[in-house]
């Protein structure tokens, strides 16, 4: 079963993502919350999900969140 040791609100709440690497069109980023590091995907391929988003090394995690809910509902988010 998979099983996020942490809530979203938790995970965005005062945090901040940083950008990792790029991997089959996904941008992995992470955030670290307490002693735990998540890492999860943005895939910059789906034109109609990003539009002309723009993407830094930093954002704050909330900003971030619907990627990190979408990582959580495929379970791609990674600690």
């Amino acid at each position: 079963m998979y099983k996020v040791p942490n809530t979203i609100t938790e995970i965005v709440k005062g945090t901040t993502a940083k950008y990792l690497y790029c991997e089959a069109s996904c941008l992995i980023y992470e955030v670290q919350v307490g002693d735990i590091k998540y890492e999860f995907p943005i895939d910059v391929s789906d034109r109609n999900d990003i539009g002309n988003a723009t993407f830094n090394r930093t954002h704050k995690a909330i900003t971030l969140m619907r990627y990190i809910r979408k990582a959580m509902k495929a379970e791609t988010l990674r600690w």
